[in-house]
């Protein structure tokens, strides 16, 4: 018989062919497993910091609206007329009734379920919901 002949029929050499094309194998697996899931990994992240930029942009989008309705009512003379007269008075109903009808197409627009104003000392002098009379102790800290 011949060399190659004699190669392949020993079973030693059938044995190792067919071992080393079975790690050859395996390690090929891993790498394309390896790359697929750095793939997938790649995606969900890009994905991620899409949605962490539109939420971000959207954050502050609405604290510049509250900020400038803020400055609206800070600068508007009527407005600060009757929070004047309240501040002065927070019984009078005439001023709050009217700093209520003027904000009432804010909170109808913005879907609030409340406006409040407050003193410094944490008790409401305005507020669409008529039980709401102070802030909680731990809330007046912040104030």
């Amino acid at each position: 018989m011949t060399l190659n002949k004699d190669l392949f029929n020993n079973r030693i050499t059938k044995v190792s062919v067919i071992i080393i094309t079975s790690i050859l194998i395996v390690f090929l697996l891993l790498q394309y497993y390896s790359y697929k899931a750095e793939k997938i990994r790649l995606q969900n992240y890009q994905r991620l910091s899409a949605i962490n930029k539109t939420k971000t942009s959207e954050i502050l989008r609405w604290y510049k609206e509250r900020i400038i309705e803020v400055d609206f009512m800070s600068t508007t003379q009527p407005v600060l007329s009757q929070l004047k007269k309240i501040l002065a008075n927070p019984s009078d109903k005439q001023a709050s009734d009217f700093i209520i009808k003027t904000l009432t197409s804010i909170k109808v627009n913005h879907e609030y379920n409340d406006i409040v104003f407050s003193d410094t000392n944490g008790n409401v002098l305005i507020s669409f919901d008529s039980s709401f009379k102070e802030f909680r102790a731990k809330h007046r800290k912040r104030l």
